[in-house]
């Protein structure tokens, strides 16, 4: 956390005078949703003592501003941000808020390391489950969809399918190789797991007085390419469609996958229906090579493309933007998305996606919204130009909050586990314009 303080106070190196009426905040997500109780609990704990040390934080701070956030709050936090730097949700971030026509807004998409989420409005604003209501401004509730999926993030579905090409259908020992038709023909890599997969395709862990035991195999595919239908076989079987028997009687049908309500997706039109794909969709548009809006079916076949390589052709075809223990990864990671969009959360094959990192300039992602959100929430009072200081000699800045860079929106995706780093360049920008 030093780094990110000490590139707080350098940015308001001006306002130091204030910095304890300026918020600070830590938010966890997945990855720490993942822990145990008692864990989890031990390292907010931990990090609230230190926020609370004058010493080492000068800003403002209570011991609720570091938590761990649900994983609604990702996803609706998420979709606040991305509309917020698109301008769907407000004329101008000044004065009281006015909003704009939700029937503008985009919905949005997000692959992390250890969940995967889904925001967008209804129309008819009848959400029967995972209901979110957004107030932004001070007129309007905007009434998202917005659901998380824990171990549906990269690494966690990576984790999940070495271990079901390991272990399903094993009686005895875990074997010492295991074939992946997810990976190039002739490429092998190491896995370390402890999820086990039982006949009946359920996913359960060993226990040992506590403790989860792990098993080490290889990964491998000795035939001369990878094998898309095989490798999306195996993914859909991650998905757990087939999981929906009580969703689909207690919902008559309206469900995603993973017995998850999901209400039917908006139609793809002129003015509304579309989907912004943030962090992994994005790295895999970009390293397919397919422009950053493209349909499902642009998707699955740049994906059947990248997985009938050679290991010498993925070579290739990377040319060095990635390193190679994530080059290998990369027909599996495009599989699992163009899959998770497709047989999962319901979208057809001739809907568009918009993977985007920039947007207008700006990074996207859930901390925007989480800041934009804990600023509505905020006593604060809107000081007009025309009258830089209030009675009190304090500065618009701080009167109107919206400073809160210093508000060091912390998304400890996974304790344990980083998302890699790609080494190839991404894309400055993504201008989105809407319709006229």
């Amino acid at each position: 956390m030093q780094p990110l303080m000490e590139f707080a106070e350098t940015v308001l190196r001006t306002k130091s005078d204030n910095f304890s009426e300026y918020p600070i905040y830590l938010k966890a997500t997945a990855g720490m949703r993942m822990l145990n109780s008692f864990d989890r609990a031990r390292v907010i704990n931990t990090c609230r003592e230190i926020l609370s040390d004058l010493t080492y934080n000068r800003f403002m701070f209570h011991k609720s501003y570091a938590r761990v956030i649900s994983g609604e709050e990702e996803a609706i936090y998420g979709w606040a941000g991305a509309n917020f730097v698109l301008g769907s949700l407000l004329k101008s971030s000044e004065g009281a808020g006015v909003v704009i026509d939700p029937d503008l807004t985009y919905g949005t998409l997000e692959i992390g390391g250890a969940s995967s989420q889904i925001a967008f409005y209804q129309s008819d604003e009848d959400i029967m489950s995972n209901l979110f209501k957004l107030q932004i401004g001070q007129g309007k509730h905007w009434n998202v969809y917005a659901h998380s999926f824990l171990y549906f993030g990269i690494n966690e579905a990576w984790n999940r399918m070495g271990a079901y090409v390991t272990t399903i259908g094993i009686e005895s020992s875990v074997p010492e190789e295991a074939h992946n038709p997810c990976l190039a023909g002739g490429i092998s890599t190491s896995f370390e797991s402890t999820i086990f997969f039982n006949e009946g395709h359920e996913t359960f862990h060993m226990e040992d007085n506590g403790k989860k035991e792990s098993y080490r195999t290889k990964l491998v595919n000795d035939s001369p390419t990878g094998n898309y239908d095989e490798c999306s076989a195996v993914v859909t079987n991650l998905i757990h469609k087939n999981y929906n028997t009580w969703c689909k009687f207690a919902h008559s049908g309206d469900c995603s996958f993973n017995d998850v309500y999901q209400p039917k997706l908006p139609s793809q039109s002129e003015s509304f229906g579309e989907f912004l794909a943030l962090s992994e969709y994005y790295d895999v548009f970009t390293f397919l090579n397919i422009p950053n809006r493209s349909s499902l079916r642009t998707l699955q076949n740049a994906t059947k493309h990248l997985c009938s390589m050679t290991g010498k052709e993925l070579d290739e075809f990377n040319n060095g933007r990635l390193e190679s223990e994530y080059v290998l990864k990369m027909c599996f990671n495009s599989a699992f998305a163009f899959q998770l969009l497709y047989t999962g959360f319901g979208f057809q094959m001739d809907d568009n996606i918009t993977a985007a990192d920039v947007v207008n300039g700006q990074k996207v992602g859930w901390p925007l919204g989480s800041m934009l959100y804990e600023i509505n929430t905020l006593p604060w009072a809107y000081i007009p130009k025309h009258d830089p200081f209030d009675v009190n000699g304090k500065s618009n800045v701080i009167a109107f909050v919206v400073v809160m860079a210093t508000c060091i929106t912390v998304g400890i995706i996974c304790i344990f586990r980083k998302r890699p780093h790609y080494g190839y360049s991404k894309l400055n920008s993504v201008q989105m314009m809407k319709p006229e």
